[in-house]
């Protein structure tokens, strides 16, 4: 791959995800972009390349260089803040957003973990899972794990799962109240409502420093006066109160303004 193309590939993705890959971590690319010209049917890479700056299909090589590393509960602290915000909660109506939901993981956590303290108090509840990678919303959607990967959660919400041999899927109880979604966090979104909580985890690692704060104010405009946002071990906002944001807890902030 020319270092021209290769660039031009990059500022593409960069200009319509807000995904960046520095210098340093070029060899992560190229072997994510490698994988996915191999899959893409092409005989001559710069074919490839060409099809897509000339295309402008950029999003051919989205499902291989994204990142979907996630695992049920992952972060255990958030959805303990998660439970306290519902304790709180005074509306019989709550929407929760998994920005950035990879595989359903983190969407079923959520609504196994708040679902019976829902109905106790009579919320109705709906949460959003979203992605740009649309390999990952399809398996999201199908609602099938294996018993490893359940591990963890499996006496604890053995009510909420149905088990067939090898595989496992949660049953309508929980995926009633669920939506997965195809959508871009750089170009915004139209909701003509209100979010309550919105987990958006190891997702902004990978935005420029622009595409950051563009992500952090539109999300804190989402969010209701008092709801949370909860990010990345590894993710800060620097100087929260500029988006009407204050921290809490552990990668928590909450909407103060």
């Amino acid at each position: 791959m020319s270092n021209y193309n290769f660039e031009i590939i990059k500022n593409l993705i960069n200009k319509k995800y807000g995904l960046f890959f520095p210098e340093e971590k070029n060899y992560l690319f190229i072997s994510r972009f490698d994988k996915a010209f191999i899959d893409s049917g092409f005989d001559c890479i710069e074919d490839y390349i060409n099809n897509i700056i000339i295309n402008r299909s950029e999003h051919l090589i989205i499902n291989e260089i994204t990142t979907n590393y996630t695992l049920f509960y992952r972060e255990e602290h958030h959805f303990s803040y998660l439970k306290d915000f519902m304790k709180r909660k005074k509306e019989n109506k709550v929407r929760v957003w998994s920005a950035g939901c990879s595989t359903g993981e983190e969407v079923y956590s959520i609504a196994i973990s708040i679902n019976d303290l829902c109905v106790d108090k009579g919320i109705k509840y709906s949460i959003l899972g979203s992605d740009i990678n649309d390999k990952v919303i399809k398996k999201a959607s199908k609602n099938k794990y294996s018993l490893e990967d359940i591990k963890y959660i499996k006496k604890i919400y053995k009510k909420f799962i149905n088990i067939d041999g090898g595989n496992v899927s949660f049953n309508y109880e929980i995926t009633k109240n669920i939506t997965f979604k195809l959508l871009n966090l750089k170009n915004g979104w139209n909701f003509n409502f209100k979010i309550d909580v919105i987990f958006c985890r190891n997702v902004a690692i990978y935005f420029d420093c622009v595409s950051k704060d563009q992500l952090w104010e539109r999300l804190s405009k989402t969010l209701i006066a008092g709801g949370e946002l909860y990010i990345g071990h590894s993710e800060r906002i620097h100087n929260p109160s500029q988006y009407g944001l204050k921290a809490f807890g552990i990668n928590a902030y909450r909407k103060i303004s």
